[in-house]
C-alpha cells in the first residue's frame, strides 16, 4: 500500500490528464458533432482514487457498488466502503467541487450515511463474469459503531462559498472528516499538472493524518 498523500497526488494530476485528453480528442476536432462540455469522470475518480489508496493492501473496498441494509428495501449506493475481516471499517464520500451541491441535496446524502451507520450490518454481491448476468453474493459485513467517515472534496474552486456556507457544518455534523485537496487548482485539464502538484502539497500533513487505515 502506498503512501496515502502520494496516492491523492497522483489521483489528482491523472484526473487533470484525462480531462485534457478530453478537451483534444473531443471539444477541439472538427467534427460537426459537437461536444459542448467534458465528460464527468466522477465515478472513475472515484475507482482511480480508491485503487491508489488501497490497492495490495488487506482491505476489501467497494466503489459505488450497491449495498442493502437490513431496514431498507432499496439498496444504497455509497461512493467508497472499507472493508477489512468482514467488518465495514470506513466510508468515504468523493465531490470533485462544490458547484452542484445544494443544501437540500447534501441533507439526503448525509441521511443515507446515517442509516448505513444506524444499520447492524449490510449485504451485497458483485458479477462474477464478464457477460454480467450472474451475481455472486459474499456474508454480511458487520457495522461496528464507531467507524472512520471521510468526505473529500477534490478542489475548493467553484464552491461559490457552499462549503463554508453549510457544507463544513453538516459535513462535520454527520461525523465525517472534511478533506479539500485543492484549494487553488481545479484538475479540469485547464491547468498544467506542475500547479497542481505544488498546490496539493499544501495539504500533505492534513491527507496523512486524514487519511489514516
Amino acid at each position: 500500500m502506498m503512501d496515502f498523500y502520494d496516492a491523492a497526488r497522483k489521483t489528482v494530476i491523472w484526473l487533470n490528464e484525462e480531462y485534457r485528453s478530453t478537451v483534444s480528442k473531443y471539444m477541439t476536432n472538427k467534427s460537426n458533432v459537437i461536444l459542448g462540455r467534458k465528460f464527468s469522470l466522477g465515478t472513475e475518480f472515484q475507482y482511480e482514487f480508491a485503487k491508489r489508496l488501497f490497492e495490495g493492501s488487506s482491505y476489501l473496498v467497494l466503489v459505488d457498488t450497491p449495498i442493502k441494509l437490513p431496514n431498507r428495501k432499496q439498496r444504497v449506493y455509497p461512493d467508497i466502503v472499507i472493508i477489512k475481516d468482514n467488518e465495514l471499517r470506513g466510508l468515504m464520500e468523493v465531490k470533485m467541487d462544490c458547484g452542484w451541491i445544494g443544501e437540500d441535496k447534501l441533507k439526503d446524502e448525509l441521511e443515507t450515511y446515517k442509516e448505513i451507520t444506524n444499520s447492524s450490518s449490510f449485504s451485497y454481491s458483485t458479477y462474477t463474469d464478464e457477460s454480467m448476468e450472474k451475481k455472486k453474493p459474499f456474508p454480511e459485513v458487520v457495522i461496528p459503531k464507531n467507524i472512520k467517515k471521510i468526505f473529500v472534496i477534490v478542489s475548493r474552486k467553484n464552491d461559490h462559498d457552499r462549503i463554508d456556507e453549510y457544507v463544513r457544518e453538516l459535513v462535520e455534523t454527520a461525523g465525517f472528516e472534511l478533506l479539500i485537496l485543492l484549494e487553488n487548482t481545479h484538475p479540469n485539464g485547464r491547468v498544467n499538472s506542475t500547479e497542481i502538484e505544488e498546490d496539493i502539497a499544501k495539504r500533505k500533513d492534513e491527507i496523512r493524518k486524514i487519511i489514516n487505515f
